[in-house]
């Protein structure tokens, strides 16, 4: 064996950090990922936010401090910052970092689970996000009280608009209660697609998906429910699922269904 041969060991296999979340800025110049180690040393998981040239130019460098759980970067569409999840005041939140330097910036405070954020040509951010806890949520966590009806569980993804600016975050009315799986703006700054469940388990709310399509909000093209067969990410890699991943392939259809929405050719961009 070479001297210069790093035996492997359990020990360097757990202690080993991996690449992932891998996000391509719109401009195609850079990748934002996520390092975050196999193992886990303490009782959190820390994980950093890292850039890279897409063309090699340069060599990859480490954008968050990796001292808490930083999380699905997404590129707002200048591609001059990134938009990130944290927990590193104590819950999961949204935070904003310059690629050119500087300090993050918190944008939400918010006491509901944060499921995905999705930068909006029109400087906004789309929020998917449960409500926040009642009194109620508060007094069952308080005692205990925390037995599941499958199908019947609170924290249903709910899509929400972010104002950056003021940190505001406003509820975007037109899909009732059902939860928000995915969504994907169309790349020129046009309408956003959603895929909605009418719950959040994947058994029944994989077999009750709807596409919907925003005019105006909230006015939507939807759709009907459990007709979808769009490309799915569920079981980790690239297979057909129902109703997950819509991707844009022209101003008026998505790729993978089986005819384009009934929106007209070129909606307006997305506003309230």
């Amino acid at each position: 064996m070479s001297v210069d041969t790093v035996r492997l060991t359990v020990e360097l296999v757990v202690d080993g950090a991996v690449p992932k979340q891998p996000e391509i800025s719109p401009d195609g110049r850079w990748v934002a990922y996520v390092v975050a180690p196999v193992g886990q040393r303490g009782e959190r998981r820390l994980s950093a936010v890292w850039l890279a040239a897409a063309d090699g130019s340069s060599p990859p460098r480490q954008l968050t401090a990796g001292t808490a759980a930083d999380s699905g970067p997404r590129w707002a569409p200048d591609s001059a910052s990134l938009f990130f999840m944290s927990d590193r005041t104590g819950s999961a939140q949204l935070y904003r970092i310059r690629i050119d330097g500087g300090e993050a910036e918190s944008l939400t405070e918010w006491e509901g689970e944060i499921y995905d954020v999705c930068p909006l040509a029109d400087g906004r951010v789309a929020v998917v996000a449960a409500d926040e806890p009642t009194e109620e949520d508060e007094r069952k966590r308080a005692e205990r009280d925390d037995a599941i009806v499958w199908s019947e569980q609170r924290g249903h993804g709910k899509l929400r608009l972010l104002d950056p600016v003021t940190r505001e975050l406003h509820a975007a009315d037109g899909l009732g209660e059902r939860h928000v799986e995915e969504l994907v703006p169309r790349p020129d700054g046009g309408p956003l697609a959603v895929i909605s469940w009418v719950s959040r388990e994947i058994d029944p709310g994989a077999i009750t998906n709807a596409l919907h399509v925003s005019i105006r909000l909230p006015e939507w093209c939807t759709t009907s429910a459990g007709s979808l067969a769009l490309h799915g990410r569920r079981s980790g890699g690239p297979t057909m699922a129902r109703g997950t991943w819509p991707v844009w392939e022209s101003p008026s259809r998505l790729a993978g269904s089986s005819s384009t929405t009934s929106c007209p050719a070129h909606p307006p961009h997305l506003a309230t």
